[in-house]
């Protein structure tokens, strides 16, 4: 089994964490728009994971026809919102 990137998953030197590319302070591939992609590929949409008929209103009022990730960037402005209190 080969040791993978624990940011970009490319296969590393054995006894590394993370590949020459991630090492570097410029380079950080992890933003919100690839957390989004990520959640996109594993779950499709965050309506996905309600209970159906709350999944339909919950995209219907909120994504429409966005792409999935574009959907869970919504999800987590709503949230974020919502955490702020506004």
């Amino acid at each position: 089994m080969e040791d993978r990137c624990v940011i970009c998953g490319e296969v590393i030197p054995e006894g590394t964490m993370v590949c020459p590319v991630c090492a570097k302070e410029d380079h950080n591939p992890v933003t919100p728009d690839f957390i989004c992609e990520q959640l996109a590929k594993l779950f499709d949409r965050p309506c996905n994971l309600l209970p159906a008929s709350a999944g339909r209103e919950w995209c219907e009022k909120h994504c429409g026809k966005a792409s999935a990730a574009d959907c869970w960037m919504q999800y987590f402005r709503i949230k974020h919102k919502e955490g702020d209190g506004q």
